[in-house]
């Protein structure tokens, strides 16, 4: 939720959606958006996106405008970026996954580097796994790790503050999913589980889960208590072909 608007990432573009009858219209169609990741407030107005195809974060003003710059990696790319392939912008130094201003400054998660870093050179570090989300609620940052955790920490000091494994919740030997995206309502959260395809995603996914084996879980939202550390609810997402969770979102009826 940008200033009172539900903005959502695709491919090249940004789009405004009503959450009541789920019709788009298009917000930021920019010459640097390349496989965008993600979408949060800019305190100057605006939005903050991150362009994962270039390794960047984009500063967007109130009018859909590339204002601002943040690059990531050792090499910039340069020019329209919309029309060109996935593949053609790979390997990826960092790879953003999710920009947001927490305190006072712009964080970013990356998953090549396994550490959210901020604009004003500080870090925390995942030995658990690449990070992707990265939301504020009750006063902490809630990560995801791809590998199955979520670790909330102090935005002030870096200080982790709560961590849960959903590998040793779920208690299976199965591949749990690619885990990526995170809501907390209370005692309860909200963590999206993609179905692992036959694909390098998947390949890399195996490596990071020590070789986890056997047939790979549905696309499904994990609910868990925080006070219990036992997942309460799963909820089937998509359809034969497995659907792809990126992010989770409560949106409040004002």
């Amino acid at each position: 939720m940008v200033g009172g608007r539900l903005l959502v990432p695709t491919r090249a573009a940004v789009y405004e959606v009503d959450p009541t009858d789920l019709s788009a219209r298009l917000w930021s169609h920019e010459g640097p958006m390349s496989d965008l990741h993600s979408v949060a407030p800019r305190a100057a107005g605006g939005a903050w996106v991150t362009s994962t195809g270039i390794d960047a974060v984009l500063g967007v003003d109130e009018h859909g405008a590339v204002v601002e710059r943040w690059d990531l990696g050792t090499r910039r790319v340069d020019g329209d970026v919309r029309g060109r392939a996935y593949r053609d912008l790979k390997p990826h130094e960092v790879h953003p996954n999710l920009a947001a201003e927490w305190g006072d400054t712009l964080w970013v998660t990356c998953f090549e580097e396994q550490r959210a870093r901020s604009r004003d050179g500080r870090e925390i570090a995942f030995p658990e796994g690449p990070p992707h989300d990265g939301h504020v609620r009750e006063g902490l940052v809630w990560f995801t790790t791809v590998t199955g955790h979520v670790i909330a920490v102090d935005p002030a000091d870096g200080r982790r503050v709560e961590h849960y494994d959903l590998n040793e919740m779920a208690g299976v030997a199965n591949p749990l999913g690619w885990c990526r995206g995170v809501e907390v309502l209370g005692d309860l959260v909200y963590v999206g589980m993609t179905q692992l395809r036959a694909s390098a995603h998947r390949e890399v996914a195996r490596r990071l889960l020590r070789g986890a084996e056997g047939v790979p879980l549905p696309s499904r939202i994990v609910v868990f208590s925080r006070a219990n550390r036992e997942i309460v609810r799963e909820i089937a997402y998509g359809n034969r072909a497995g659907g792809t969770i990126h992010a989770i979102l409560a949106i409040r009826d004002e």
